[in-house]
């Protein structure tokens, strides 16, 4: 496709003429970014919460859900084990 353009030849000479010697400006727009919160302190509340269920799940009082008939196997149920 041809550029259609509405100078003259004499036109696009003198602007050609007009701008050597001349260098394309640098982007200056800088774009920042949205500061992020730091983190530094746990939420009381939440530390609160975790250490109740950290002692819950690492007391003698957590039974967990285990296979009570025969070894624990990782298999699917329904699916043989794969023998080597």
């Amino acid at each position: 496709m041809k550029k259609k353009t509405s100078l003259s030849e004499e036109d696009q000479a003198l602007f050609r003429q007009l701008m050597t010697g001349t260098r394309k400006i640098k982007q200056d727009t800088i774009v920042h970014r949205p500061q992020r919160k730091k983190i530094t302190e746990v939420a009381p509340k939440r530390l609160l919460q975790e250490q109740v269920d950290n002692s819950h799940y690492f007391s003698d009082e957590f039974q967990p859900l285990l296979n009570t008939e025969g070894s624990t196997k990782y298999v699917r149920p329904g699916r043989q084990p794969i023998s080597s």
